[in-house]
């Protein structure tokens, strides 16, 4: 195990040899799951401004071990982006004006952060008709 005076956070990566009853284990990275939280709107409205997404208010983030904390990952999530796409990925403005359903795209630009890989997991935008 590494040890040093005021080293600071470090990864540590090891690998298991098997035996006759057991195989080789390989360096993997755990995922973590950075997913869009899905958003509502009725028609006629402004759509929600995805421009400075907020944990916790326009994401979630799942999958850290237990004790390990949002800091191991905040490279990752420094870059999270969200924005409304068609069905063929490209952004657009939602249309306002009609009920229906847009895609909300999240992207994590670091590909690892530690023993950590995110996955991203798109919401959605639902416009409805106000009630009477």
């Amino acid at each position: 195990m590494p040890t040093g005076k005021n080293a600071g956070p470090c990864a540590v990566y090891y690998r298991v040899v098997g035996g006759k009853n057991h195989g080789d284990t390989e360096i993997a990275c755990l995922p973590v799951t950075i997913a869009a939280k899905d958003k509502t709107a009725h028609v006629g409205d402004k759509a929600p401004d995805l421009n400075q997404p907020v944990l916790d208010k326009d994401y979630t983030v799942d999958g850290l071990v237990e004790g390990d904390t949002l800091d191991e990952v905040k490279p990752m999530l420094s870059g999270v982006t969200l924005k409304y796409v068609d069905d063929e990925g490209n952004e657009i403005d939602p249309d306002m004006s009609q009920a229906g359903e847009v895609t909300i795209q999240v992207t994590a630009p670091v590909p690892e952060v530690g023993n950590y890989a995110p996955k991203c997991v798109d919401g959605k935008l639902t416009i409805s008709k106000r009630s009477s």
